[in-house]
């Protein structure tokens, strides 16, 4: 009888040590987000969907008019991102990088960049950026697939997207020839 008994307690605790050591996601809410190209010359301005569903998040252009000093909007689209992008980043021609979806980095589309017109260019997978090898490996969390470290950036004129992986590899996208290059890495985020 005492075996029994210290069997339906060990259960429970093995069950509850397993639990323990997910990692849990808490994301904050999403909230609008103004980013500048690195020259000035176009904004954008990121308005998040709704949480309950029913409006998808969409961004508002503008370009700056040198002439009236002020900026003006170009176009209004939708983003294909259910709530929110994580990373937005703007190039000087007025191309929009969207990376990862919120509260679901790593699934789906990770990857997509539009047109100054507001037309899908370009959109990756994970797998397809850096192979489905190493997505597999990628840390994972209740939500999401922590696949990059640090801020993702453009290069200095703007025609390639630099982002730092998980292994400390280095991923380079070519925004006008969607050119993948992934360079894997033999560590972690620093």
């Amino acid at each position: 009888m005492p075996l029994r008994r210290f069997l339906r307690y060990l259960l429970p605790c093995l069950l509850l040590s397993i639990i323990g050591t997910a990692q849990a996601d808490s994301w904050a809410p999403p909230s609008l987000k103004v980013v500048a190209s690195s020259d000035g010359q176009a904004l954008a301005r990121v308005t998040p969907g709704s949480l309950r569903g029913g409006k998808e998040s969409d961004v508002e252009l503008y370009s700056y008019d040198a002439k009236n000093a002020q900026y003006a909007l170009k176009t209004r689209f939708q983003l294909r991102n259910r709530i929110a992008p994580v990373e937005i980043l703007l190039t000087g021609q007025g191309q929009l990088v969207a990376l990862d979806d919120w509260a679901q980095m790593g699934h789906g589309t990770v990857l997509a960049v539009y047109a100054s017109d507001g037309k899908l260019r370009l959109q990756f997978t994970l797998e397809e950026l850096l192979g489905a090898e190493a997505a597999a490996k990628a840390p994972t969390s209740t939500s999401s697939t922590w696949w990059r470290c640090r801020k993702p950036r453009l290069n200095h004129d703007d025609s390639q997207l630099l982002i730092d992986t998980y292994d400390n590899g280095k991923l380079r996208v070519g925004l006008f020839t969607g050119n993948v290059e992934y360079e894997a890495g033999n560590g972690s985020c620093a």
